[in-house]
């Protein structure tokens, strides 16, 4: 399907030799989705992390603070970001990290997407048998997380500011 090179375009695989790609690439079991189809849902269980090959998708959380008309809770989910495939995203790379493996997100294809799917005992094993492997990707994926919590704090800054404007009128 592709060749294992192609592996050193995502940043979780930052600075693997071609060897350690190789071994990245003998773990992926490939698995695609048709537009509209649940790749995983928030609050499910998550066994394994998921490299976006082809295609695009939306990464998205409930919204359960509105109310609809009735006075019920909206349970819709409202889109945080789309990923494509030239941006080589990797998602559900937090089932790695502890033994709590419940997805905080919900990830939909619109799009068809093929991914390649890493399970997260094989990349615990893999990185158990060679520690330079697996110290490359766990500091890549601490670098990656770091990013993200960045701008979550940025957010929520600009949602307080807001917030806090809106309440002062």
């Amino acid at each position: 399907m592709i060749d294992f090179k192609y592996l050193s375009n995502y940043a979780i695989f930052k600075d693997l030799t071609d060897a350690e790609l190789e071994q990245i690439y003998s773990v992926l079991h490939f698995k695609s989705f048709q537009n509209g189809d649940k790749i995983f849902e928030e609050g499910e269980r998550g066994e394994a992390m998921y490299i976006l090959l082809e295609g695009e998708i939306e990464i998205s959380k409930p919204l359960t603070l509105l109310k609809d008309k009735l006075g019920k809770v909206n349970r819709d989910n409202m889109a945080l970001i789309r990923l494509k495939q030239e941006d080589h995203p990797c998602v559900g790379e937090m089932v790695l990290f502890g033994d709590s493996d419940i997805r905080s997100a919900t990830a939909i294809a619109i799009q068809a997407s093929k991914f390649g799917v890493i399970e997260k005992d094989e990349f615990l094993q893999l990185a158990g048998s060679n520690s330079a492997l697996g110290y490359k990707v766990m500091k890549n994926l601490a670098r990656i997380m770091g990013e993200r919590l960045k701008k979550a704090n940025q957010d929520i800054l600009k949602l307080t500011t807001a917030f806090t404007l809106a309440l002062e009128e």
